[in-house]
């Protein structure tokens, strides 16, 4: 009796499907959602992996972070040690400036004194 049943009902919806072009249209398009579905329930997604890689990426992350803080703060360091050497430099530039000046000064009013 159940397959009685079934030929039945593939009967019927052949004569469904030829009765009308939309039909047979519907059907292609009912057809091509199903197995996408199905193909779709085929794919494993691992729930565990995935989160083992959105780990390591997170990780990688912030190993980067730290790298660049790391890398600022030595920049920082460098930075300010050269502006203290130029300091340096300067002062040192100007104070022997200001003795050469003042060589200058003698020599000019030992000068002055002998003639």
């Amino acid at each position: 009796m159940s397959q009685d049943k079934t030929s039945q009902v593939s009967t019927e919806f052949q004569q469904w499907l030829d009765s009308d072009q939309e039909h047979i249209i519907l059907y292609q398009h009912i057809q091509k959602i199903w197995e996408a579905a199905t193909t779709t329930k085929a794919l494993d997604f691992d729930h565990n992996q995935a989160y083992l890689k959105h780990q390591s990426k997170l990780k990688q992350r912030q190993l980067k972070i730290e790298l660049s803080s790391n890398l600022r703060r030595l920049f920082r360091y460098t930075a300010s040690l050269a502006a203290l050497l130029i300091l340096v430099l300067s002062c040192v530039f100007l104070f022997k400036m200001y003795q050469c000046l003042n060589n200058v000064d003698r020599f000019k009013l030992i000068r002055f004194h002998k003639f």
